[in-house]
């Protein structure tokens, strides 16, 4: 039985421009159905269609949505205020955004269960059960009330530990600033659970999360979907997630459903040549020596392509056909469908497609070191952090974020670190380049001891070791153009001579980065996700580092976008010569970029080796629970 169909669902600004273009999907009781794309596709827009929350700006302009059989477009506001968090629920992309930060996680959870009425039944059995029915006869209202506020106070502190936050009696009482982004995520998906919706809406609900807190997220919500029956309509850019819980899978790009079929036959013979591109610009170990297929260019602007194919101007498949003819929606063999014109009826389409069809692989040669010498090296190195309490600030304790870690790289290469977050993998890197001062231990860069320098003297160092942060987009001047923000350090640190050669590196860090070079006058604002890393990358190079400390600098980024800057940090390596240091939870990234890995947990390196030794044949525990964690693809390819 359908919970939910939507039939050519539309939405536009109200210049004209279409968001959402002719949807239509349906999703049935007990059912994932994954929505796949990059970002600026129409997926999140398209959840927000569902739930008439569009932003100002943004119109539904056709089609149908019904759930159970209700059409939601023909429902007063008040009306659909009762529909959702109750009968349909949404998990935002974004917890920190959408928890109300002057509540505590208790209060928030309760306000669903008394505005959807879910504890009114329970009250009422509750009553029933524990006095005899003279007695409830008997019961004043404030008894009731009472009893109802006790039952409401219990149900959070259960959705609370169905989420897996420990100790929820007490955390119940906290607010969103005191949980950590992943206990965030399981607050939103508990408030989402609350009203015990017939259709959850999941927008990426494991972005930037460790592998183990989305395994158990995701865990959490096949659970409910098996003993509820509830649909579900997973949104999100991780093929991962994807192939172990959709059921069935749309993908989606600028705008448009480009193709529709179940789990199994879409990663067994995708057909679209954008799902191809998906699926090779995935990094693994068997990819090591070539580049990643990066998808070219990025997705249209609204409303920029009217006619023909929109995934045209990127696809090396293309021709004239594609560029002038809007395709069709074409149903192949087991009800699999997709819009393109290598598809459809006729034969010269089909001929074009097998000769279109080229392996876009470049090989990259190993390491140009035969003998790299130690660059880096790192001996007991601890952080640790006071616990001060009372009035006097009395100092009660330490938080040991980093505790006695030792590594190497070595010239030319790349040490992953790899763990959950907070066991003090970020504390590590910014206390290499002494942003924060380490407690005790030795760190020695080009055979020279940092720990216990003078401000001027490390201030010399600094063009040698820099740092690429995990957001870009907080970590550039907004205020400042790209050509501003490259030679600030430049400017700095005295390097490049006057601002006219400044500005011809700046031109060559640009090309290297894969940037027009007219970028350099546009402000960090105008650019895409990708593009800000780019800049940040660049920034980090302007000053001709030896070291680069990459913090997650992939994280949250569509596979597409992941692949570009993976083939940049790799090239970069081959050309320049440079260590890497890279910060991230992404196994799949450090089986294809790593040489060497260090595993934390709780501050300490746990596990080391090579890259094919702790992904291969793990020792630690906690190395092989991270790895069973990880999402498995299996992906063949199309003939």
């Amino acid at each position: 039985m359908s919970i939910l169909k939507v039939d050519n669902l539309v939405a536009r600004l109200r210049n004209g421009a279409h968001i959402v273009d002719g949807i239509s999907f349906e999703i049935a009781a007990g059912e994932t159905f994954a929505l796949l794309g990059e970002s600026g596709c129409g997926k999140s827009m398209t959840a927000l269609s569902l739930m008439r929350l569009l932003p100002d700006g943004v119109e539904n302009a056709g089609g149908s949505v019904s759930l159970q059989d209700t059409a939601l477009q023909q429902l007063s506001e008040r009306e659909m205020r009762a529909v959702r968090g109750g009968t349909m629920a949404m998990i935002f992309q974004e917890p920190g955004l959408s928890l109300n930060p002057v509540m505590t996680v208790g209060e928030q959870i309760a306000e669903v269960l008394e505005l959807h009425g879910v504890i009114k039944e329970s009250v009422q059995a509750e009553l029933v059960e524990a006095t005899p029915d003279s007695a409830v006869a008997e019961r004043s209202p404030f008894d009731r009330l009472r009893a109802n506020e006790c039952l409401i106070a219990q149900r959070c502190i259960e959705l609370l530990e169905q989420v897996g936050i420990p100790d929820a009696a007490r955390r119940v009482h906290e607010y969103p600033f005191q949980f950590s982004g992943g206990m965030k995520q399981r607050v939103m998906i508990a408030m989402a659970l609350a009203g015990k919706p017939k259709l959850l809406i999941a927008d990426e609900p494991t972005t930037a999360l460790d592998v183990t807190i989305q395994a158990q997220v995701l865990s959490l919500l096949r659970d409910t979907q098996q003993q509820s029956g509830m649909a579900m309509l997973l949104i999100t850019h991780d093929l991962g997630v994807v192939a172990e819980n959709a059921h069935r899978v749309a993908v989606m790009y600028a705008g448009e459903i480009v193709e529709q079929a179940s789990r199994d036959e879409l990663f067994g013979r995708p057909l679209h040549p954008y799902t191809q591109k998906l699926f090779a610009a995935l990094p693994d170990a068997n990819r090591r020596d070539h580049q990643l297929t990066a998808i070219p260019g990025s997705v249209p602007p609204l409303g920029s392509i009217t006619n023909g194919c929109r995934f045209a101007p990127r696809c090396d498949r293309a021709w004239e056909r594609c560029h002038e003819q809007t395709p069709e929606w074409t149903v192949m063999a087991a009800g699999q469908g997709v819009r393109c014109h290598l598809y459809g009826a006729n034969a010269a389409g089909r001929e074009k497609r097998e000769e279109g069809r080229v392996e876009a692989k470049l090989s990259i040669s190993s390491s140009p070191f035969s003998l790299p010498p130690s660059l880096l090296q790192v001996e007991n190195l601890k952080v640790h952090f006071p616990i001060r309490k009372g009035v006097m600030q009395r100092v009660v304790g330490q938080v040991k974020a980093v505790d006695g870690v030792s590594l190497e790289i070595k010239q030319g290469r790349t040490l992953a670190l790899v763990g959950e977050s907070g066991c003090g993998k970020t504390t590590l890197g910014k206390a290499l380049l002494q942003l924060i001062k380490p407690t005790a231990g030795s760190v020695r860069f080009a055979e020279q001891e940092l720990i216990g320098l003078d401000a001027q003297a490390l201030r010399s160092k600094r063009s040698a070791m820099q740092m690429v942060f995990q957001d870009p987009y907080a970590s550039l001047n907004p205020k400042m153009r790209v050509a501003e923000i490259l030679e600030e350090g430049m400017t700095a640190l005295a390097i490049g001579g006057n601002s006219a050669a400044r500005q011809v590196h700046i031109d060559d860090l640009l090309d290297k980065c894969g940037l027009a070079r007219s970028a350099k006058w546009r402000y960090p604002h105008e650019f895409s996700g990708g593009q800000r890393q780019r800049i940040a990358i660049a920034r980090a190079l302007a000053v001709s580092p030896k070291l680069l400390i990459c913090d997650e600098p992939t994280s949250a980024l569509d596979v597409s976008v992941q692949a570009q800057i993976l083939n940049l940090l790799k090239s970069l390596q081959q050309e320049l010569g440079l260590s890497y240091l890279f910060i991230t939870h992404n196994l799949a990234v450090v089986d294809y970029l790593a040489h060497e890995v260090c595993v934390m947990y709780q501050g300490r390196v746990v596990e080391r080796g090579t890259a094919e030794q702790v992904l291969g044949s793990p020792k630690n525990e906690y190395t092989k629970t991270l790895l069973a964690a990880v999402p498995r693809i299996h992906i063949q390819q199309p003939v």
